[in-house]
């Protein structure tokens, strides 16, 4: 801590760093609900404690495409889908 200062911008990006981490592992409704800094008693460090909220996990179920058009061809829209059921939202 001598060395360095606190620096509010690098818990934003820590904060930001987390709710990433997160929902790209399909935690959607993830939230940082507060972050409280905290001086050691030796006064050489700094502990940040987040207060998260994850909420549910969400996953793809069965993907299937149609149109009411005849002349789309749904096929190449089937194939274009590469996601598989019960993989993870991201």
């Amino acid at each position: 801590i001598r060395a360095d200062t606190f620096i509010e911008d690098r818990v934003a990006f820590d904060r930001q760093l987390l709710t990433d981490f997160y929902q790209a592992r399909g935690y959607v409704d993830f939230q940082v609900l507060s972050v409280t800094p905290e001086l050691s008693r030796e006064r050489d460090a700094v502990f940040l404690t987040f207060n998260l909220r994850e909420g549910q996990q969400f996953r793809f179920g069965q993907v299937t495409a149609s149109s009411d058009l005849s002349e789309v061809d749904i096929d190449g829209y089937i194939a274009a889908i590469d996601v598989d059921p019960g993989e993870v939202y991201s």
